[in-house]
């Protein structure tokens, strides 16, 4: 906050001596108010009023500088719910294990000549939130689980997926100094669990979440 939150700020400490009856001299009053605002002036106006509205939802009393400032306050997301289409193909990928052991007879595929390399199976790879560049999140279902919705890539898409994950795959050797032998015992392990190995070994290379 700034000082130009500062009466907004003092609405929200009256709404919680609220909670109290609290009633006071004037100026002791704001100079307790002073107390408070700079306690709680490293949060922006609308953390505070959310903090103010998480403790009023379950407290009676009136908050010590140090309650109000470390109030948890829970942000509820509104999760999108996949189309039937989308929880059908979710569902298949998750019976093969997101990838298509099939060569695909597509346009997209037969012009990249996926049938020809020693990787060709299709891949359901995640979408990306518009906004954040993240995983998006969805629901599975009205009722059902939060996932990771996906699609399935094909032609020269699947061809740059494999090619980065060669490219991830040929540092990530070099950095954790995994030899020849190893890495051909490494090529009969599932994708998946060869990222757990590794990230295991080398967690600063794991993903942020």
């Amino acid at each position: 906050m700034t000082q130009a939150d500062y009466p907004a700020f003092v609405t929200e400490f009256h709404r919680l001596q609220a909670l109290e009856n609290f009633r006071g001299k004037p100026e002791v009053v704001a100079q307790k108010a002073d107390v408070y605002f700079h306690a709680l002036k490293s949060f922006s106006l609308e953390d505070v009023r959310a903090k103010a509205d998480a403790w009023i939802r379950t407290e009676s009393k009136f908050p010590k500088p140090a309650e109000w400032r470390f109030q948890v306050v829970r942000t509820v997301v509104d999760h999108r719910v996949m189309t039937a289409l989308e929880v059908q193909e979710y569902t298949r990928a998750d019976r093969l294990g997101f990838e298509d052991p099939e060569p695909c007879g597509c346009i997209e595929c037969v012009r990249a000549g996926l049938q020809q390399r020693a990787e060709h199976a299709v891949r359901y790879v995640p979408l990306e939130d518009r906004f954040t560049g993240r995983p998006e999140q969805a629901r599975l279902g009205l009722n059902g689980a939060i996932v990771t919705p996906g699609e399935w890539i094909h032609g020269q898409r699947l061809i740059g997926w494999y090619t980065a994950r060669a490219a991830f795959w040929a540092g990530a050797y070099v950095k954790c100094g995994i030899g020849d032998q190893q890495q051909a015992k490494d090529a009969r392990v599932p994708f998946e669990k060869r990222l757990e190995q590794l990230f295991a070994k080398r967690p600063e290379m794991a993903p942020v979440p």
